[in-house]
């Protein structure tokens, strides 16, 4: 056995940066679906050490009869680690089930009284460390060269507040890493109270979450980043822990800029718009909160501009007076600076998960980008507008835009008055 334990301890050596590849990808996604959902924590990544590797098999070794590498391999989940230590423990049902949504999941573990060591001269009064554990995959849901290599190593991703991890990582390495013996009766209640203080720590940041999200609604100024945004978003939509309801924050970074771009990115201005959200979208829990309010507000501003978007592109009198004073084959490439735009934004929600979702839960089907699509984007690649058109790119331009015009999908009507929106405001630039 100690042969075999020693000889993957040296091949674990030699593969240890692929390891650490794994975990920065993984740790890299999570830090963008974190930040996208505007939710505040710390994330790192790890590939485990070698220096006591062996020791740890060898202690497994009685138990699980290794009989090959592989053996030792499937039983060791935290190879590749990663560690999302949470600002606001209210966060943790969401992040599950980001985490949920972005990786391949092939174990959750919730664990609630770990690590809190009995022996026979203390018994601890609190519960210890509390966290849940993921066994996941990176999969598919980015299928790009740079990472296909290493879509199938399983990743170990632990979620718990900070305050926790803290506590975690001191009470770990000394019960575990020591080499100077047993902890000592005093030791175990230190560590038992410091215990007790976190918890009493996580039930205040909770206050305190509730304490900020009142604070920015009161205030005058902008959003200061997406992370006041969102508190001020849940106040309106606050996350419960219903898998029915398939709660689901979404990209609030789309949020901010469509409300930036309005003029509409203060508590006070938005406020009346969200109450507005909250009456006239009764099937909230089919969409990320983020997208539907932002698809609400670019419902409204459509209704209330041009109906030519032709030849009015933009959603204000000023934006379009400025249009039609430029020559006509400045105003198309203004167009095809929208229509790029819009196709790209398009695409974005596929990849990002702001699709709608049928009442089965299933994602709902996107409309297909016309024949007209095609023969655009092999004409404008790149950074290139030509503003020379030819007259069949003039009929592809046309047909194009007619399709997001009219489109009644919700998802094209986003990237399409965004597109608009972006583009607009020809006077400032």
């Amino acid at each position: 056995m100690e042969e075999l334990v020693q000889k993957f301890v040296e091949d674990y050596e030699r593969e240890i940066d692929f390891y650490q590849t794994v975990a920065q990808l993984a740790m890299k996604r999570c830090e963008t679906i974190l930040f996208k959902n505007g939710i505040r924590a710390i994330v790192s990544a790890r590939a485990k050490s070698a220096d006591r590797l062996g020791a740890k098999i060898l202690q497994r070794a009685p138990e699980k009869q290794y009989k090959t590498e592989d053996d030792i391999r499937r039983d060791l989940i935290d190879l590749a680690g990663v560690r999302i230590a949470l600002y606001f423990p209210s966060d943790e049902d969401q992040v599950q089930t980001l985490i949920s949504k972005h990786f391949d999941v092939l174990v959750i573990k919730h664990l609630d009284g770990a690590e809190a060591t009995a022996t026979p001269e203390y018994k601890p009064q609190f519960n210890g460390y509390r966290a849940t554990h993921f066994r996941a995959k990176l999969g598919k849901s980015v299928d790009t060269d740079e990472i296909r290599r290493y879509q199938s190593t399983v990743i170990e991703i632990q979620v718990a507040t900070l305050l926790m991890h803290a506590w975690s990582e001191v009470n770990h390495d000394l019960q575990y890493k020591t080499l100077s013996g047993a902890l000592s009766e005093d030791e175990l209640r230190m560590l038992d109270g410091i215990n007790g203080l976190v918890r009493t720590g996580e039930l205040m940041l909770t206050q305190l979450k509730k304490a900020n999200q009142a604070r920015i609604a009161s205030q005058k100024a902008t959003f200061g980043n997406i992370y006041e945004l969102g508190a001020f978003v849940q106040r309106y939509a606050p996350y419960i822990s219903d898998p029915a309801r398939k709660y689901r924050m979404g990209n609030l970074a789309l949020l901010l800029r469509t409300i930036q771009l309005l003029d509409l990115d203060r508590p006070q201005v938005l406020a009346p718009l969200l109450n507005k959200w909250l009456a006239a979208v009764p099937e909230q829990s089919r969409y990320p909160v983020a997208f539907s309010i932002t698809w609400f507000i670019l419902d409204g501003v459509k209704h209330s501009a041009s109906n030519k978007t032709f030849d009015a592109p933009f959603y204000t009198k000023g934006d379009n007076a400025t249009f039609k004073a430029l020559k006509a084959a400045e105003q198309y490439t203004v167009r095809v600076r929208i229509l790029k735009q819009a196709v790209a934004d398009y695409k974005m929600p596929r990849r990002e998960g702001d699709v709608p979702l049928l009442a089965d839960g299933s994602v709902a089907s996107l409309p297909t980008l016309p024949p007209a699509a095609d023969q655009f984007a092999q004409a404008f690649q790149g950074d290139h507008d030509n503003v020379e058109l030819p007259s069949e790119l003039h009929n592809a331009v046309r047909e194009l835009w007619k399709w997001f015009d009219e489109s009644s999908s919700s998802v094209v009507e986003v990237a399409f008055g965004l597109a608009r929106l972006k583009e607009g405001r020809m006077g400032d630039k």
